[in-house]
């Protein structure tokens, strides 16, 4: 029969109610029976939440005069108005901040007369060089304050010429920074970045470091005078970059045939920041001469020019690649034709990968392959022509500033003066070319071009030269609005921190240090050392951490001269990159510095000397808009021209690796804010919403939208109106301060949750007196707001588990280091600290009176909860239990108890209170804040953890944890949420009892329960996920999963209702199987092409004189560039089986299964080879050797087995078997989530009588025993458990009988689809600082940079190469 007739009355048969008289064999529930249970279990959990005092602490709120206020829309404008003053005053701060930095940076240069420098010129190190300094550590009995950190050694100053400041050490104290996240700084110094392609002891750096010396001043100053700054930091054309306050620098380390090499590819003037406040934005044209003469070496710079001129636009440019040859032109795809794309990571990125993938097809097959003769007059009129297009279109489409034509190529037949005289008269465009190779004819011809239209022109000879020469243009497109003085302030999008900070703990303990003597220059191999002795393991714990010396090119003459210092350990110890700071989200503020000297401005050229910028956590901004002002489910948000998020409670930019997401920085407003009713096109959000329009257009307003707002990781969710208000930020001066006021590229949204009359849930309205002065208070006062134990001493910020009382995360003053210090490891005591203060102390920091006064109130009014350790057996439920009990208050006040000590049972989840700092922005306060909200009385709310974590503590056989939660409100508005951890044995056990009973006398018959085998009863919550369960797998899942037909029946019935939700922040992998190194083995002709082609690479890496470090820089950027290779499109994301999750699950028990059967029959047998042989008989030969090949469920049940093999028989036993799992490269793809998810329905009554449901008898009712009455008939009860958001759910019928073929109402589904913007063009702005009528000035004479080495080192290192390629053949071949 066709499936679809079997789906339509599979639905017309197990959907609909059949009747509900009681048919012979099919077992029936009493209504009265069913009525009794629930009534029980609802009485004692409703009970449970009394004796936990909810209405006692309700009570005293109100006696402390708290009510309830519904904000209206005028209330909500003022709000708004008052987080936006907060925001652009912080915005202010900062731009004065880096304008004290320019000003300094541009006094400096003007004044200083260049030396002609050495090392030994000096009297003290010239520059602390981050990478190459090492740590001093601070005496013990001084601390780590900042008045205790000193300068750099040695402090007394040498005699001129008595040392060699290249080869002498350098040391600084660096101590833990409070200010900083605990990342260990110096604020007495200043350390610089130097990037690894640039010598670092040349003359031009040394003069660079000296008149950049006078900034450390001014750096502590503004660090004195706002306490929460974090980086200062002042770039320069050099690249020499200068941080604040000073640090160790992290240099990366990859394995390169397992010798760890330093990858150090930070140069400042790559940064954003940098790029944006040194030009105006730019429409670009990048033109690359692809014809025959372009193949083999010449195509290699070409494509690493590409890639590093793509990496010096910013998100405010717009460009495109052309490439030509064959006498006509191409775009990279035919959707880029004839427009201009916005220089987004994704964009820039798509533009790499398909000339990456393009490189990889056979010659017959390529797009792009170098060929024929190029037609250079046909390019560049292709290439003027779109820039003149470009110039009459909307910011959705160009920049708006100042327009560039980039050539790369290996020579030119004419310098094509009259098309140039046709097309840019004027020379208002820039024409910038990229001269290739060594042996490049046409030199002067292509440098005409350049200087003819205001470029410049440089010679790429190697590919040592690409990242520097591409560099040069950056300062020439600065040159007019240097002339012009143009101080404009730039603020960058979000971003991950970008200063490389060492992480201070020890050196892995694998890792042995290995001895000075066996170090020498150069690619030499430093294996990691297993040490045999604890003496051996204390040694490498106590090496000392140190980069390696900075190795560049150096000039003749030089090349002893390395900056190597004593002590250095090799590459394999490096350091790991400090966690603590390492993902943490900032934004950039930056001003460009130029020479004001007037010789530059009469020369006619404008000289940007460099940036001053510092960074701004994004929190920092956040934290102005706290949650416990705005109200339950309210929240601020930011958004920059492009309508990019700049942060939102919702934003997701950290994968679960814990590693920063693809694309993170160009998360849009539509991907977040997603309307309920939305439906994605070709697999992305709409971006016409309004909101995001508003927003970008920075103008002031509001907007409603209803949303599907999610809960516990997008497993639960519900509708939710919210009303959006928004408005421009400008950076704006305190009041009284100053009266300027200058534009950014940001806007403020916020977002309250509404209703018919305002905002719903109203806000808690407090008492305008705080019950004490907020300030001066005494310990006993202390004592009263938070813990008896303040009474007879101070605060002990190590031991927060003593006071059983807590805050969340919330910067209520802008601390000083030893507040902030005390704050990081215990915020309690930080609050009792500043309470003590005097006023005026408070004043001088900032402190939020009106948190002060709340946080007050709310330890006031909670102290019912000091009852709790006296009171435990009386408040505590006996046939229930408890691990442990908590509150939460709007102001992030916690208080919790946990079991005394003669109690059996202990706290579950020790994490439970660590993880949930988020106060009244935790998903489970929200949650169950938003249940009370929709309830007239007061509701307790169970929640189970999630299916997999419910599966993954059962497997380990651990306790799972059931949080029983209910609101604490004051009328309408909750202040607060009381709890309890319950063990779900304990809950179970309860429940059994409870269902286990009949009513006496009634009705007559047997008694039916829920312990009978044909009656199966549960307790599913509101989102239709399983509570409790007499099986403890289900609890977690959705109740589709356990009884799919009894799920549809409800649903069917409106009990429930499904909600989709989109996550259009999702990040798929997608796995590619990777050859075994067997099989090259048996592919000796793969493996010869593979030895040549890496044969070819290294020889002329060497012949193009590159030192160690650079090579391996240009490593790294060459598999920057090839990164998009393992980065698939959109089109493998497809569509997965809605019933995966459940076959999964089922997957992983049986192999489980298995494991368990094997590890008992192997474990008696001795002989370790017998237990091998048992275990790939019974386990891989059947689960991995013998699989079928594209069945999903097998695949997943290899995987899952190689996975489980080293953690049940250890990776000794086993390690043999585990060279046959499947191997697999796993790349991140962009794809959607469509989630499925379901809602109880309030407003539908509950049937009193059961509803009857049967199987199809097609087939799909499967293990239905004659002998055991099999039935493919069913009745399901329903009821609702009143006081909770529990509704009850029995199910009689034969328990052998599993009805299949039913579909799942929760799902999860991937959506194809592009992310790619520039197939749909959103609406954006131009920045504040683009300028599109601006006139380029400058003068054209300085246009040109050659860069060709010198003929005799080419050849004195021929014999070199043939020695070197030789060798290297032999060990790569050794490894076949």
């Amino acid at each position: 029969m066709d499936l679809t007739v079997t789906v339509v009355l599979f639905a017309l048969i197990c959907l609909s109610d059949v009747g509900q008289q009681t048919q012979a064999g099919l077992v029936t529930l009493r209504d009265s029976d069913i009525d009794q249970w629930v009534e029980k279990i609802s009485k004692d959990l409703t009970d449970f939440r009394t004796k936990l005092g909810a209405t006692k602490i309700e009570k005293a709120f109100v006696d402390r005069r708290v009510t309830s206020r519904v904000q209206t829309e005028t209330e909500a404008g003022q709000l708004l108005q008052s987080v936006r003053r907060r925001i652009e005053n912080l915005l202010w701060k900062s731009e004065n901040n880096i304008k004290n930095i320019r000003i300094q940076a541009e006094k400096s240069y003007a004044k200083y007369l260049p030396q002609n420098y050495s090392c030994s010129d000096f009297t003290a190190h010239p520059y602390l060089r981050a990478a190459a300094i090492l740590k001093k550590k601070v005496s013990p009995d001084v601390g780590a304050t900042e008045t205790a950190k000193t300068t750099a050694e040695p402090a007394a100053p040498a005699a001129p010429g008595s040392v060699d400041y290249c080869v002498e050490e350098a040391t600084l104290e660096l101590s833990p920074d409070p200010r900083l996240y605990d990342v260990e700084t110096n604020r007495k110094n200043s350390t610089s970045h130097v990037p690894p392609n640039i010598y670092d002891a040349s003359n031009e750096i040394l003069n660079v470091a000296n008149w950049t010396g006078s900034l450390d001043d001014v750096f502590i100053a503004n660090a004195q005078k706002d306490s929460t700054l974090k980086w200062q930091y002042f770039g320069t054309t050099e690249g020499m970059f200068k941080i604040y306050p000073g640090i160790q620098w992290y240099v990366q380390t990859r394995n390169y045939t397992q010798n760890d090499m330093p990858i150090d590819m930070f140069d400042c003037r790559t940064q954003y920041w940098y790029l944006l406040a040194a030009t105006y934005p730019q429409d670009m044209v990048i033109l690359i001469d692809n014809s025959g003469s372009m193949k083999g070496s010449s195509s290699i710079m070409a494509n690493k020019t590409l890639t590093e001129i793509l990496h010096t636009l910013n998100v405010n440019d717009f460009f495109n690649v052309v490439m030509f040859m064959n006498m006509s032109i191409k775009y990279v795809s035919n959707a880029f034709n004839r427009t201009m794309l916005q220089a987004t990571e994704m964009n820039k990125n798509t533009i790499m990968e398909l000339i990456s993938n393009d490189e990889k097809k056979k010659e017959s097959e390529r797009q792009f392959s170098p060929q024929g003769v190029s037609d250079f007059r046909l390019a560049l009129v292709e290439a003027f022509e779109l820039l003149r297009m470009a110039k009459n279109q909307s910011a959705s489409a160009s920049a708006g500033g100042v327009q560039t034509i980039m050539l790369i190529t290996d020579s030119a037949p004419e310098d094509f003066a009259d098309l140039f005289q046709k097309y840019n008269p004027d020379q208002q465009i820039r024409l910038f070319t990229f001269l290739i190779g060594q042996e490049a004819t046409d030199e002067e011809t292509v440098k005409a071009m350049a200087c003819r239209n205001r470029g410049y022109f440089v010679q790429i000879a190697t590919l040592a030269d690409v990242k520097e020469n591409v560099q040069r243009y950056v300062p020439v497109l600065a040159r007019t609005n240097a002339l012009l003085r143009d101080y404009f302030f730039v603020w960058t999008g979000v971003h991950q921190n970008q200063i490389k900070t060492q992480n201070p703990e020890a050196p892995p303990a694998h890792m042995s240090a290995v001895p000075q003597e066996a170090q020498t220059g150069g690619f030499t191999a430093f294996p990691p050392l297993t040490p045999t002795t604890a003496a051996a393991r204390a040694a490498a714990a106590n090496a000392s951490v140190l980069p390696s010396p900075i190795s560049t090119p150096q000039p003749p003459g030089k090349q002893q001269q390395q900056l190597r210092l004593k002590g250095d350990i090799p590459q394999h110890q490096r350091k790991e990159e400090d966690p603590r700071v390492k993902n943490k989200l900032f934004a950039s503020v930056a001003q460009a510095a130029y020479d004001i000297r007037n010789q530059t401005v009469s020369d006619g050229l404008g000289h940007l000397i460099g940036v001053a910028g510092l960074d701004v956590p994004v929190n920092q901004f956040e934290r102005l808009g706290p949650a416990w002002e705005l109200g339950l489910m309210a929240y601020i948000f930011m958004a920059t021209n492009n309508g990019f998020i700049l942060f939102h409670p919702e934003f997701r930019p950290v994968n679960e690796a814990g590693e920063m997401q693809m694309f993170y920085n160009n998360q849009d407003i539509a991907d977040v804010e997603v309307p309920a009713d939305g439906t994605p096109t070709n697999g992305r959000p709409s971006y016409d919403l309004s909101l995001r329009s508003a927003m970008i257009q920075r103008v002031t307003g509001f907007i409603d939208m209803v949303k599907v707002k999610t809960f516990d990781d997008m497993s639960r969710g519900t509708k939710q109106k919210f009303r959006y208000f928004y408005a421009p930020l400008n950076s704006t001066a305190p009041f009284g301060v100053a009266t300027e006021t200058r534009p950014t590229p940001f806007s403020l949204g916020l977002a309250l949750p509404w209703g018919s009359a305002g905002q719903w849930p109203p806000v808690a309205a407090y008492p305008t007196a705080p019950p004490f002065d907020s300030h001066s208070l005494h310990r006993e006062n202390l004592a009263k707001l938070f813990s008896k134990r303040l009474i007879n001493s101070t605060c002990d910020a190590a031991k927060p588990e003593l006071y059983k009382t807590g805050l969340a995360e919330f910067e209520f003053c802008d601390f000083s280091s030893e507040l902030l210090a005390e704050y990081g490891v215990n915020p309690l005591c930080a609050l009792g600290s500043v309470l003590e203060l005097p006023l005026a102390r408070q004043q001088a920091m900032s402190c939020s009176f009106e948190y002060l006064k709340r946080v007050m109130v709310d330890a006031l009014s909670t102290r019912e909860a000091y009852e709790w350790d006296t009171n435990w057996n009386t408040i505590v439920p006996a046939q229930i239990g408890a691990t442990l009990l908590f509150l939460w208050t709007g102001t992030g006040l916690a208080r919790w108890q946990t079991p005394p000590t003669n109690d059996a049972q202990s706290v579950i989840d020790a994490s439970f209170a660590a993880a949930r700092r988020n106060g009244s922005r935790d998903s489970l306060y929200e949650r169950t804040a938003l249940l009370a909200s929709s309830s007239d009385s007061s509701l307790t709310v169970l929640t189970a953890p999630s299916g997999d974590s419910v599966f993954a503590r059962v497997k380990a056989n651990t306790s799972v944890p059931i949080y029983l939660t209910s609101a604490l409100r004051v009328e309408s508005s909750v202040v607060g949420v009381v709890g309890a951890e319950i063990n779900y044995d304990r809950l179970a056990n309860y429940f059994v009892n409870a269902t286990n009973s009949c009513v006496s006398g009634v009705g007559g018959g047997a008694c039916v329960t829920c312990a009978q085998t044909n009656v199966r009863c549960y307790l599913l919550d509101d989102s239709g996920a399983v509570v409790v369960s007499e099986s403890q797998t289900d609890v977690g899942k959705t109740f589709d999963i356990v009884n799919c037909p009894a799920m549809q029946l409800m649903i069917n019935r409106s009990l429930f209702v499904t909600v989709k939700a989109f996550d259009f922040q999702a990040v798929c992998l997608k796995k590619t199987p990777v050859d075994s190194s067997a099989s090259t083995l048996f592919n000796p002709i793969r493996a010869l092409m593979r030895l040549a082609s890496w044969a070819f690479i290294e020889g002329f890496l060497l012949l193009a004189d590159l030192t160690s470090s650079t090579l391996r820089v240009i490593k790294a950027g060459a598999q920057e560039f090839g990164m998009a290779s393992s980065r698939s499109t959109a089109e493998d994301c497809h569509r997965v089986d809605a019933s995966r999750p459940d076959s999964i699950l089922k997957v992983y028990e049986r192999v489980d299964a298995m494991i368990a059967e094997t590890a008992d029959l192997v474990a008696p047998h001795p002989d370790a080879s017998l237990k091998v042989q048992e275990i790939r008989r019974r386990l891989m030969q059947p689960l991995c050797i013998g699989r079928t090949a594209d069945d999903q469920d097998e695949e997943e049940a290899c995987e899952y087995l190689c996975k489980r093999l080293p953690e049940q028989f250890g990776i000794g036993l086993v390690s043999d078997l585990l060279a046959g799992c499947p191997k697999f490269d796993e790349a991140q793809i962009d794809c959607t989530v469509k989630r499925t998810l379901l809602r109880r329905e309030p407003r539908q009554p509950l049937p009193t009588s059961a509803m009857r449901l049967q199987c199809p008898l097609l087939g799909l009712c499967e293990a239905c025993q004659p002998e055991a009455n099999g039935s493919s008939e069913f009745n399901v009860y329903v009821r609702q458990v009143s006081g909770t958001n529990l509704m009850f759910v029995a199910v009689t019928g034969d328990p052998n009988c599993d009805c299949t073929g039913c579909p799942l109402a929760v799902t999860t589904e991937k959506l194809s689809g592009t992310r790619n913007i520039s197939l749909q063009q959103r609406f954006r702005e131009r920045p504040p600082w683009s300028r599109p009528n601006v006139v380029l000035i400058d003068n054209s004479t300085v246009c040109s940079k050659t860069a060709v080495p010198s003929l005799t080192i080419l050849q004195s290192q021929r014999w070199l190469l043939s020695f070197v390629v030789l060798l290297n053949l032999l060990v790569f071949s050794s490894d076949f």
